[in-house]
């Protein structure tokens, strides 16, 4: 059985994309402007973080019939998705340190985690996550590189 999801809702405004808007009409008081492409965006990266989520804490129904291996390539193919398709998404870092800390805690592979946290530090230097990322390249300095003085750089 598959699940679909249907969002209705009521406004006492009328919504429009800023497109429909010729530039001889007026944006009226009971009228909002409103980017779909944004705000679908937003929504298909939160419920593909939410299915990963499920995927991570067994929860899902997918889950269930598959081994942990396959959840956890699965849980990967869906961080890789939403970097690749949505790499401006305001979770965008969110994605890649997920991902980074899946490489490293789930699959064993902290070559490829490290890899990925240098992507934060290139792709998003203002990062919420930049301190956490910092001290994880630091540890990896140490277990891959067995180099304390770069491990320091990174710890400072």
């Amino acid at each position: 059985m598959q699940e679909t999801e249907l969002a209705v809702f009521i406004t006492p405004r009328i919504i429009r994309q800023p497109g429909d808007l010729s530039s001889d009409k007026k944006i009226h008081e009971n009228e909002v402007l409103l980017s779909l492409d944004t705000t679908g965006e937003l929504n298909l990266v939160d419920k593909l973080l939410e299915h990963a989520e499920q995927l991570e804490n067994d929860r899902s129904v997918q889950s269930q019939d598959r081994d942990v291996r396959h959840r956890k390539q699965q849980i990967l193919d869906t961080y890789k998705l939403i970097q690749s398709q949505f790499p401006n998404a305001e979770k965008a870092d969110h994605v890649l340190y997920k991902m980074a800390m899946h490489y490293a805690d789930e699959l064993n592979d902290p070559e490829t985690a490290d890899r990925t946290l240098e992507g934060i530090i290139t792709e998003y230097p203002e990062s919420v996550y930049m301190d956490a990322v910092m001290y994880k390249r630091g540890e990896f300095a140490l277990i891959l590189h067995k180099d304390s003085n770069m491990a320091t750089q990174y710890f400072k």
